[in-house]
């Protein structure tokens, strides 16, 4: 197992979930790789590296699938990069609270690629703009503590 490390594809995360994710990596002491095309605001601390891609179309998933290993954790939106991350066997979570897995993924893509269809075509409208919730955010907060912890836990054991 790698070293235990945690990635976010920051750009379209938003800033209470990076800092969620910032407070947990300074006071746990567990390296976070915040991957984005843009600058962002970050804390001054050793345990947070910003890691700036170019604009490419794809860059910072590539570069996430590139240095993501088995023991680390990823934190994105991205459904066709959480599925390439699962059968990496990296631990995936979204912004809401989700856990991508092995049993869910190939659904979760699926879904996601006929919405995306449908959109294409116009037979459905874009509902991706649903507002960030306070709920989605404690929801975010439960899963990555209880996920964090795990890891911590299978990282110790080696």
């Amino acid at each position: 197992m790698a070293e235990l490390c945690i990635y976010l594809d920051a750009d379209s995360l938003p800033e209470k979930i990076r800092n969620i994710v910032f407070r947990a990596c300074v006071k746990r002491r567990i390296p976070a790789c915040v991957v984005s095309n843009r600058n962002l605001k970050l804390p001054k601390d050793a345990m947070i590296k910003p890691v700036k891609v170019g604009m490419e179309k794809e860059a910072a998933d590539n570069y996430i699938i590139d240095c993501a290993r088995v023991g680390n954790l990823v934190i994105t939106r991205d459904i066709p990069l959480a599925a390439k991350l699962v059968e990496k066997g990296v631990v995936v979570i979204n912004d809401r609270g989700g856990e991508f897995t092995e049993d869910n993924i190939r659904e979760r893509l699926s879904i996601r690629n006929t919405f995306k269809e449908l959109r294409e075509l116009g037979i459905v409208e874009d509902i991706r703009t649903k507002t960030f919730s306070d709920k989605d955010v404690h929801a975010f907060a439960a899963t990555f503590d209880k996920v964090l912890t795990r890891l911590e836990k299978e990282y110790k054991k080696q």
